[in-house]
């Protein structure tokens, strides 16, 4: 195999119930560029429990997106991933550095059977105003890395399943 002129420029994680679904973009460069899709034979997507793509494995493939899935819940993963184009050859790992794997935690069923995951609700008073505050498990207020889960019916009354909000 030889060196890919296709590479992944962006990796996007997204929690679902026990899983995480990855999104890569593709850039091709050389005389590929103005086609990375037609060129793309699919995506690796690599995980670890640890931020360390020397402990990742593959868990995924997809042209170019995939879902890693039967996480454990409230587990966070750090994800990396590459392509390969039509001829088999490999590109660069995206993120390069081995310790910016990009998280994610799994969400699980356990936490939203109450419609909230990963969270606590923390009162506090100050004169006559009340303030409850939305914090993460670990009393820290909700961030990129460390979300905070919500689950509500679906707004059609016919699909029977929840839409996930994830809150920053």
């Amino acid at each position: 195999m030889g060196t890919s002129d296709i590479a992944i420029t962006a990796l996007a994680a997204t929690p679902t119930l026990r899983g995480n679904k990855l999104k890569a973009t593709v850039l091709a460069t050389g005389p590929a560029a103005n086609i990375p899709n037609l060129l793309l034979q699919t995506v690796i997507f690599y995980a670890s429990l640890t931020n360390d793509f020397a402990t990742a494995a593959e868990v995924a493939r997809g042209n170019p997106e995939a879902l890693d899935a039967g996480l454990i819940e409230e587990r966070t993963y750090y994800y990396w991933a590459r392509a390969i184009d039509a001829s088999g050859n490999l590109g660069p790992v995206y993120p390069a550095s081995p310790t910016a794997g990009v998280a994610c935690k799994a969400i699980g069923l356990s936490g939203l059977a109450f419609g909230i995951a990963n969270a606590r609700l923390t009162a506090s008073v100050a004169g006559d105003a009340l303030t409850i505050a939305l914090k993460t498990s670990s009393g820290n207020d909700p961030t990129a890395s460390d979300p905070v889960y919500l689950a509500f019916r679906n707004a059609a009354l016919t699909a029977g399943n929840y839409d996930i909000f994830v809150q920053t």
